[in-house]
């Protein structure tokens, strides 16, 4: 990879010391310390916040709330740092895409830089993340075409807005997503070095509107009333490909493991696309292939790999995902079927 874009430890992560981590014995002095909540029946759940987060759940009788703060060493067995001060590119995110679809992320109720820590509301309590409904074999088709229409709509919308510093700056896309899922399968995969430093280049000029950067279906909360997208703190003005072969990557490795879904996931990836109609994305086509097929192969090589993956499906995927970013379909529906056999 470049080395000019190397990720590294921050200066600022430095003051980020396990001292000032919150957990269940702080959390509650604190919240109270920022008057986020108040009353003595304050009941603190700690959840499951991925590897980039502490991240906890609270309820105080009138209303719930979660706490994220970001970590400097991601919880991998690899030495994997990254910006704290991402929580704060993840709140100036939520409040822009708010203002444009209120009904489809968290409102933000504070943001602390000092301690990189936000407090957003909390979905109701019988909402679930989308990725476990997909691999329980239950497949809305409604969810993804939903997601396609807000993804291109917020495509569309910030392509004509200008963002703030923090979102202008691409480090930790570089971080957290060129690096360790390219430019970790460039490096224990050599043959694939030339197509995927390509690839990066051709995604690092691409600068046109406000990209995600984890539009996965983990971070998609859905309920009966509506859907909510969450986690965006690697958002950055980049290319809009990157979402949309984002969340076509995981419903393809999808699509491949679970069972008897193939043909159902394959209609809820058309239903997606179809959501997200002419959005910029799908401006150039072979483009959107390429990134589609290299994030298959930096989620079967890369240093997140999918974990649900067995052996034999990752060769498969990494087989036919080779021949895609080498000689990409013209279209990302023909790259569908080489990709998943369906």
């Amino acid at each position: 990879m470049d080395p000019d874009h190397s990720w590294h430890l921050f200066p600022g992560d430095r003051e980020h010391t396990p001292s000032r981590l919150l957990d269940e014995s702080t959390i509650l002095e604190y919240l109270r310390g920022r008057g986020t909540v108040a009353g003595a029946d304050v009941h603190v759940r700690v959840l499951s916040g991925g590897v980039s987060n502490a991240v906890f759940l609270v309820e105080d009788g009138h209303r719930r709330i979660v706490v994220k703060q970001a970590l400097p060493k991601l919880r991998v067995k690899a030495d994997w740092f990254a910006d704290p001060a991402r929580s704060q590119v993840e709140a100036e995110a939520l409040e822009r895409l708010h203002a444009i679809s209120p009904d489809a992320v968290p409102r933000v109720l504070d943001r602390d830089p000092d301690r990189h820590t936000l407090t957003i509301c909390a979905a109701p309590s019988d909402w679930r993340s989308w990725k476990d409904d997909l691999l329980a074999g239950s497949i809305r088709s409604d969810v993804a075409s939903r997601l396609g229409t807000l993804l291109s709509g917020w495509h569309t919308a910030t392509e004509r807005q200008s963002l703030s510093e923090a979102l202008e700056d691409p480090r930790l896309f570089e971080q957290l997503r060129l690096e360790p899922y390219f430019g970790a399968a460039a490096v224990r995969r050599p043959e694939l070095a030339a197509d995927l430093d390509g690839l990066v280049r051709s995604i690092r000029s691409r600068r046109r509107c406000l990209v995600l950067g984890d539009f996965s279906p983990k971070n998609i909360l859905v309920g009966d009333e509506g859907l909510w997208v969450i986690d965006l703190e690697v958002a950055h003005r980049g290319d809009p490909a990157f979402d949309v072969a984002f969340l076509l990557s995981h419903l393809a490795a999808k699509s491949v493991h679970v069972t008897g879904a193939a043909a159902a996931i394959g209609g809820a990836a058309g239903a997606f696309i179809g959501g997200y109609g002419t959005g910029p994305a799908l401006d150039d086509e072979e483009h959107l292939v390429q990134v589609f097929a290299g994030l298959l192969l930096a989620r079967v090589y890369g240093s997140s790999p999918l974990e649900y993956l067995g052996a034999d499906e990752r060769a498969l995927i990494a087989r036919r995902a080779k021949r895609q970013i080498h000689t990409p379909a013209h279209t990302i529906a023909e790259s569908w079927k080489e990709i998943t056999g369906q």
